[in-house]
């Protein structure tokens, strides 16, 4: 048996675009990356959430609704009103148009930033990359609010701008 080549054009057609619909009715079909943070259960049973999974796409008002960091907190470490910004409508892609220096160079107050701030406001355990840095006021609101064990009160030192 022989299969025309308008045929079978129209079968691999047919079969993209039937898989596509499957994969989309089943809820698997993903054209971008995931957004939301994915839970993780803790030894004690309680659900929370890894900051490694805040991304630069990530807002403000996310990081609020599920780290439980108020934005009040997150518009004071990171000075987003004394900029006119309002966290509520912030990306944390923009950290770095913001502009705050660190006075190191190669190092920068970013993305990964905020993922530290967040891990060191909720006690997660969180190694940021190299040349990542909070600003003071970050580092003075974490240390107000106190809580942090000894390990991450070093850390905090090492990572605060100068």
């Amino acid at each position: 048996m022989r299969i025309g080549l308008k045929a079978l054009a129209v079968l691999a057609l047919l079969g993209i675009l039937g898989t596509v619909a499957v994969t989309k009715a089943a809820g698997l079909w993903q054209t971008t990356g995931r957004r939301l943070p994915r839970p993780v259960t803790d030894p004690s049973g309680s659900v929370r959430y890894d900051p490694k999974d805040i991304k630069g796409s990530s807002w403000f008002t996310e990081i609020a609704q599920y780290y439980g960091v108020p934005l009040e907190d997150l518009d004071r470490a990171f000075g987003l009103s004394d900029a006119g910004l309002s966290p509520a409508a912030f990306r944390c892609k923009d950290m770095e148009s913001l502009g705050l220096e660190t006075g190191v160079p190669g190092t920068e107050i970013g993305v990964d930033s905020i993922r530290l701030f967040v891990a060191l406001y909720t006690g997660y355990d969180y190694l940021p990359k190299p040349g990542t840095f909070l600003p003071r006021t970050a580092r003075d609101l974490l240390v107000e609010k106190g809580g942090l064990s000894e390990a991450q009160a070093a850390l905090l030192e090492s990572r605060t701008a100068p």
